[in-house]
């Protein structure tokens, strides 16, 4: 499965940001909230970086850390180089990667649903950095787009078994539920979609062709976001303080909606 979801990233690193449109309102957001804290971190790890944009985000927010960025496709890597030029780069799979050095700040956006074990990689992890930063999907995605196959692979925790998870290994700080519709003309333009974004691997069925149509379909996204801190980091408690993050306007070929967001 990796291989495979490392070639889809690889095929699709050049589209990528065409069509990504939740994935920088989501890097916004998790933003937004680390920017609620007193943070200072002089290292951070983008862990499933794609082409850069949450490390973009950051940098305004935390110039002068020094940034590595990390992700499965060496593609994806090299467009986010472009926009990051001075930042280390490490092309692995950060599930099986033994990340020698400690940060400040590990952030993921996005990237977590591909993992085999979040339960696993959140306990290692949170042995490398003070504090995590991450955002993933939750168990209702995509709900209209995965009946129209037999077999699915979106498998997405619960936010109840995703909260136990945080807990067991660290200190749940600060989470948002963001819930995102984008609505296409058919099920063509959907799977369209998910191929330019290089989500590909996401229908197992052989045959797709065969069960798209012209209807039009919802593809709901249901986006958790979630601040964690190391129960090994002994600063304390950080202090929040006001904060304001301007999100840019973002243009899609599709109809995308913002439902009303809440904190679980």
């Amino acid at each position: 499965m990796k291989e495979k979801i490392k070639s889809s990233f690889d095929n699709a690193a050049k589209t990528y940001d065409s069509v990504a449109q939740v994935h920088v309102l989501s890097s916004a957001k998790l933003v937004s909230m680390l920017g609620s804290f007193n943070l200072r971190p002089k290292t951070i790890l983008d862990i499933g970086c794609g082409t850069g944009n949450t490390s973009v985000e950051l940098k305004k927010l935390y110039p002068h850390a020094e940034y590595t960025l990390c992700d499965i496709s060496k593609n994806m890597i090299n467009q986010a180089l472009l926009k990051i030029p001075n930042a280390k780069h490490i092309v692995c799979d950060a599930e099986k990667h033994n990340f020698g050095e400690h940060y400040d700040l590990v952030v993921s956006n996005l990237a977590m649903q591909w993992f085999e074990s979040i339960d696993e990689f959140l306990g290692n992890m949170l042995k490398k950095c003070r504090y995590f930063a991450f955002s993933t999907l939750l168990d209702r995605n995509f709900s209209d787009y995965g009946d129209l196959f037999d077999e699915w692979s979106g498998n997405y925790p619960s936010l109840q078994k995703l909260k136990n998870i945080v807990e067991k290994h660290g200190k749940l700080l600060k989470s948002s539920i963001e819930r995102y519709d984008l609505l296409f003309e058919s099920q063509f333009g959907a799977a369209r979609y998910l191929k330019t974004l290089g989500a590909a691997p996401f229908p197992t069925s052989r045959n797709i062709t065969q069960k798209l149509n012209t209807r039009r379909i919802n593809l709901n996204y249901e986006v958790v976001c979630i601040v964690v801190r190391s129960d090994r980091d002994t600063s304390g408690v950080v202090v929040p303080r006001q904060s304001k993050i301007c999100l840019a306007e973002v243009k899609s070929s599709c109809r995308l909606q913002v439902r009303k967001q809440h904190a679980p």
